[in-house]
């Protein structure tokens, strides 16, 4: 027998507070008494801020590729410079006949071994290391670099510093939004739980089949085991984000759909479907974004508001009409 599963990512809680948020209001519009006012009501209290905090996580996600890009972009000249600047002080240091003690004003060791900087922290400490080693061999009586020179490896310095900091911040910023959206976890699993239990005490007089199709149109996912006969729910992938599209289209492998049955998500913006009366449903995105569905065939198209970004898988959860 399929087994319930408890939501375990952000995307799959906030699938089940969705749909328990539309549908619960409709049943209890309808006077169907599966689960109470109060219940609902505090799935809406959950869903809201916790909904915004994990849309937070994208934005700042967001952001952050943008400045890591920008970082990567500034920080090569950076590398550049540095190994050239090292390069030609070896072969000026034996044209000329210098000391070897010449090398350590720029990092190196009196054999000539450059460092070997594997981060954007150490190129700059190395570059750092050259611009004022530069300065202090000159005190000592060698000649500046050039070629490039101590100047022009500080004039790329002075272009990345900025950049770099505006990474970190933007890290610090994603790793805020993690953090908040995991402290609305907890409430999240209570409520979920709370409304599990209202379904089963109050869905106890049908029978499993029947059991199962109202838990899941309130979000619950069940799992059939390795050699049962298929409960009916399927989960599918539409196709990855690669951060510019917003329209997926595809067909739903195990047509006819149950109407009311599909939740689709990229891991942010969540879709339900609502079924109209000629056969198709109407998907709404929790972000605002829209989409269609033919039951009967399976065609689904999905409109984000926001493109996923690059390699999010976009799936959709669904139930194949069965015979109870």
């Amino acid at each position: 027998m399929a087994t319930y599963e408890s939501p375990r990512s952000h995307a799959e809680r906030l699938i089940f507070l969705s749909r328990s948020a539309i549908t619960g209001q409709q049943d209890i519009d309808a006077g169907r008494n599966y689960v109470t006012q109060a219940t609902i009501d505090q799935v809406n209290a959950t869903l809201t801020p916790y909904r915004a905090a994990v849309n937070a996580i994208a934005v700042a996600s967001a952001g952050r590729s943008h400045e890591v890009h920008a970082r990567d972009e500034v920080i090569a000249p950076v590398i550049t410079y540095t190994r050239d600047l090292w390069e030609v002080l070896k072969r000026r240091v034996h044209r000329l006949g210098q000391p070897a003690s010449v090398l350590a004003f720029y990092g190196l060791t009196l054999e000539g071994i450059v460092p070997r900087p594997t981060t954007t922290d150490q190129w700059l400490e190395a570059a750092s290391s050259c611009v004022e080693g530069d300065a202090a061999a000159v005190t000592a009586g060698y000649p500046a670099m050039a070629n490039p020179s101590a100047a022009e490896l500080a004039a790329v310095m002075a272009t990345a510093v900025p950049e770099v900091s505006d990474a970190v911040a933007a890290d610090r910023a994603l790793d805020e939004a993690l953090a908040l959206a995991a402290s609305f976890i907890p409430a999240a699993d209570e409520v979920i739980d709370d409304v599990m239990q209202e379904l089963r005490f109050n869905t106890r007089k049908m029978d499993f089949p029947g059991q199962r199709r109202i838990q899941r149109s309130y979000g619950a996912h069940f799992r059939t085991a390795p050699g049962e006969p298929s409960d009916g729910a399927h989960t599918q992938e539409l196709g990855r984000g690669d951060g510019i599209i917003t329209m997926f289209n595809g067909v739903l492998e195990f047509a006819p759909i149950e109407p009311g049955s599909i939740n689709a998500t990229d891991g942010i913006e969540i879709f339900t479907d609502t079924p109209n009366t000629d056969g198709s449903g109407t998907l709404s995105g929790s972000n605002g974004g829209t989409g269609t569905v033919q039951y009967a065939n399976g065609v689904i198209s999905i409109n984000f508001m926001m493109a996923p970004t690059l390699d999010q898988p976009i799936t959709v959860n669904y139930v194949e009409q069965l015979d109870a």
